[in-house]
Parts: C-alpha cells; sequence; structure tokens
C-alpha cells in the first residue's frame, strides 16, 4: 500500500511535465491565428469578434507570462526572480487579473449576442464596437480595483531555505481561496448559462423577424455574420462550462474540506487530492486555447477566412521564395 502513494506522485510528475509544453505550443498557434484573424475587416466589424479578440490577447500573455514560467519553475527548476517586495506584488496582481479574466470575455460576448439578438430595438442598439471599447476598458479596471487587496496581502514568504511569492496571513488565505474561485469560475459559467439560454431563447422568438434596414444586401450580411457569431459563442460556452466544472468542483472542495473544516488528510488522501488537482487545473487550462480550434469547428465563415488567410499567407511566401531564387540566377 505504500507504494500507491508513490506510484500517484510519479503520475503527477509525469502528467506534469508532459501537459504544459503541449498546451503551449497549441495555445500559441490558436491565439496568434485568432488575433489574425478577428483583425481581418469582414470579422473585425462585428462587436463580438472585439471580445475574441482581447480574450486571445489576454489568452496569449497568459500563457506566456505566466503557464510558461510555471513549467519551467515546477519541472525544470527555472525560476524567474522575484527577490523584491514590490516585484512580488506586481506580479501577483497581474496574474490573477489575467488568470480571472479568461472566462469574463466570453461572458461579455454573450451578453453583446444577447442584445444583438433581442426583439428591442433599444437593446439592439446596445451591440455595438463603441460600447464593446468601454466594456473592455470598464472590465480591466474594475478587476484591477476588485484585486487591490493582492498587492496588501502577497509578499515574500520563507519556503523552506528560500523565499516564496504568497500569503502569510491565513485569514485572507481563507478568504483568497473562496473569493478566487468564484470570480475566476463559478461568477462566469453562472453568466454564461443564463446568457447562453437568453440568446437561444431570443434566437427562436426573432428567426421570422424581419428588420427594416434600407440596404438588404448588408443587412443580410450582417445578420450572417451575428448568426456565425452566436453559434461559435454558444459551442465555447458549452466546451468552457465542461472543462471548467471540474476544477470549480476540486477547489471548492479543497477550501471547504480542507481550509475551513481542517481535514488532516492520510498520505494516501493527499496524493489523491494532488493528482486530481493537477489534472483538473491542467483541463480548465484549456480555455486558454481552445478558441481557436472551436471557432473553426464551429463557423464556416470562420473557416472561409482561414483558409483566405492561409492562402494569402502562402502566395506571400511563395513570392519572397521566387524573388530569392530570381536574385540568385
Amino acid at each position: 500500500m505504500d507504494d500507491l502513494p508513490m506510484s500517484i506522485f510519479f503520475a503527477a510528475v509525469r502528467i506534469a511535465q508532459i501537459i504544459p509544453p503541449i498546451q503551449i505550443v497549441i495555445g500559441t498557434i490558436g491565439n496568434v491565428f485568432n488575433i489574425i484573424l478577428f483583425t481581418r475587416p469582414s470579422l473585425r466589424i462585428n462587436p463580438c469578434s472585439m471580445y475574441f479578440l482581447v480574450g486571445s490577447i489576454n489568452n496569449f500573455v497568459f500563457i506566456y507570462l505566466f503557464l510558461l514560467t510555471d513549467y519551467l519553475s515546477n519541472v525544470w527548476n527555472v525560476n524567474i526572480p522575484q527577490n523584491t517586495q514590490l516585484l512580488c506584488k506586481l506580479i501577483s496582481i497581474i496574474r490573477y487579473i489575467l488568470f480571472s479574466l479568461r472566462l469574463w470575455f466570453p461572458v461579455l460576448a454573450s451578453i453583446d449576442r444577447f442584445l444583438s439578438s433581442s426583439s428591442k430595438v433599444e437593446y439592439r442598439r446596445l451591440s455595438s464596437l463603441s460600447t464593446g471599447k468601454r466594456a473592455i476598458v470598464g472590465i480591466y479596471i474594475f478587476f484591477l480595483l476588485l484585486h487591490a487587496h493582492i498587492p496588501i496581502f502577497f509578499e515574500q514568504v520563507p519556503y523552506f531555505d528560500d523565499y516564496i511569492c504568497g500569503i502569510s496571513s491565513y485569514e485572507y488565505y481563507i478568504f483568497y481561496n473562496v473569493f478566487e474561485p468564484f470570480m475566476a469560475c463559478i461568477l462566469p459559467i453562472v453568466l454564461m448559462c443564463i446568457f447562453g439560454m437568453l440568446i437561444i431563447r431570443n434566437v427562436r422568438s426573432t428567426r421570422n423577424r424581419v428588420v427594416p434596414y434600407g440596404n438588404n444586401v448588408k443587412n443580410e450580411r450582417l445578420r450572417s455574420n451575428d448568426r456565425h457569431m452566436i453559434r461559435m459563442l454558444l459551442f465555447q460556452i458549452f466546451i468552457t462550462i465542461l472543462i471548467s466544472i471540474p476544477y470549480v468542483a476540486t477547489t471548492t472542495y479543497y477550501t471547504l474540506t480542507i481550509i475551513i473544516f481542517g481535514h488532516d488528510f492520510t498520505p494516501l488522501e493527499l496524493m489523491i487530492y494532488r493528482l486530481t488537482s493537477i489534472i483538473t487545473r491542467y483541463l480548465y487550462d484549456t480555455s486558454l486555447i481552445t478558441g481557436f480550434y472551436i471557432y473553426t469547428l464551429a463557423s464556416g465563415k470562420f473557416r472561409s477566412e482561414l483558409k483566405s488567410c492561409l492562402l494569402k499567407g502562402l502566395n506571400v511566401v511563395l513570392i519572397k521564395l521566387q524573388l530569392y531564387k530570381n536574385s540568385y540566377q
């Protein structure tokens, strides 16, 4: 029986060695393509594209600032210096703002699609690029203020013969382990469920509604883009909820069982919990990388834009190669 905890430990180590590099590579490709495609003229006119674009930028930055550095630190013991209190506090607040916002951009997109699919004209008018820009700036400011307590309580704390950036106050540790999962996971998932159902209701109730725009061709193109955006978003909401629920369950279990009720794990229970938490966290981190692949599967419009982008890129490469070849002939 003593061998079982060690077997679980080595399984956790192996997972930590294998999964992050795959996520980093796949996430880099997907988010770079998202950034390119959502800035193309045919997609960037839709306010929902703005949320997808900024969400992809947020995910890309998080991958390289924190997912990569955590992997290097945990697996290869390559630590990024945080040897001052100021650096510790600054890195902590940036980390947790970016971490929290990864699910909030789909929430903003779902609110936008709810507004755009509404039968009420005043609601549809709120779905605009100007509203989107204000919402994006506003949510960054809101989360900066919401996480203002992090620089106060995060500091360098002793860890064996070294110091790490962490929490020294036990009371704040309890608060933080309730606050962060709620704001980063539970609340956005609930809102995505609510607005996802409202979008479906709006689409069903307004399917045959005729919108009196003067330019019917332009109107049909805009509505076609709206339909593609709604399909992409609903698919993303469904996948995001599926991959987030295990992480929410594990985090809630940890908060209630260990922190609040003070349950002491046996060595076997501890190893099982650690393995489970690693698996569910890596599953949750796939929310950083799945957007591009979800959009590609869900939308013919997105696939068409991707194909056009790839063909243009290939054409540029071939022209450059031909010029290079001609220069040496």
